[in-house]
């Protein structure tokens, strides 16, 4: 398996293309064949049938991980965290 570089880790799709599998479905990302992640891809809009549950914990921490790697490369908060208009 090839490792990315370090700065192709940009969103949701390309943090789990290395680790998982993974395959765009229109504008959501299907992980590891269960698991939907819909626009605007953040961890609180990942869905997952209920025998495929547990993975969604460990699934969250990864796209809020990569959320706020994101964030500190442009300098800006995550959208989730943001508070006001």
């Amino acid at each position: 398996m090839s490792r990315p570089p370090p700065s192709c880790l940009c969103s949701p799709a390309d943090c789990f293309r290395y680790t998982n599998q993974t395959r765009w479905d229109g504008q959501s990302i299907i992980l590891m064949d269960a698991v939907r992640l819909d626009p605007p891809h953040r961890p609180e809009d990942l869905k997952a049938p209920k025998d495929k549950a547990h993975m969604l914990p460990m699934l969250r921490k990864v796209v809020e991980g990569e959320r706020k790697k994101a964030a500190a490369r442009v300098g800006t908060p995550p959208v989730s965290g943001r508070k006001g208009g």
